[in-house]
């Protein structure tokens, strides 16, 4: 038995969060496929969304931290600011735990509590919990962690916040 090769995470990463790939598209190696044959080989997408089912927690805080980040990059670079790297860190690391992980585990908390988006009402009732339960917190503890991480005390943490 032959080993297959171990396919670039990074790439496959990227591919996954971008969706830039479709599944027409030849891949520059075979080591993207699953199978070894052309006729079993899994498409990039469908090896994509199975990656995203399968690392959702760490994709989430990936793609939260890289948002984050950026966008904080764009509102200093916006205001004509020198380029604060410390908080852009901070605002990189709290979207990762905080929108990241946790709004992951939210949205699968709803999912488990009030099932699948299917119809008005439970549109309503989800964006009703998020606004009222989610939305808060996670504005209350970006603020807090951001001002903490930057240098500042608890006490005028909690003052921004």
């Amino acid at each position: 038995k032959v080993p297959r090769p171990v396919p670039n995470r990074t790439k496959l990463l990227l591919q996954a969060v971008m969706k830039v790939a479709p599944a027409h598209v030849p891949l520059p190696s075979q080591s993207l496929w699953s199978a070894t044959s052309s006729a079993e080989a899994e498409p990039l997408t469908q090896r994509g969304l199975r990656f995203a089912r399968e690392q959702y927690l760490p994709l989430a805080c990936f793609q939260m931290a890289l948002v984050r980040g950026t966008a904080d990059i764009v509102c200093q670079s916006h205001q004509l600011l020198p380029l604060n790297t410390a908080h852009v860190v901070a605002m990189a690391a709290s979207g990762a735990v905080i929108s990241g992980a946790g709004g992951a585990l939210w949205l699968r908390h709803l999912e488990r509590r009030l099932g699948p988006c299917r119809g008005p009402r439970n549109v309503l009732l989800k964006s009703g919990a998020d606004f009222t339960c989610w939305a808060p917190t996670v504005i209350t503890l970006n603020l807090l962690c951001v001002s903490l991480m930057t240098g500042h005390s608890l006490e005028d943490s909690f003052e921004t916040a």
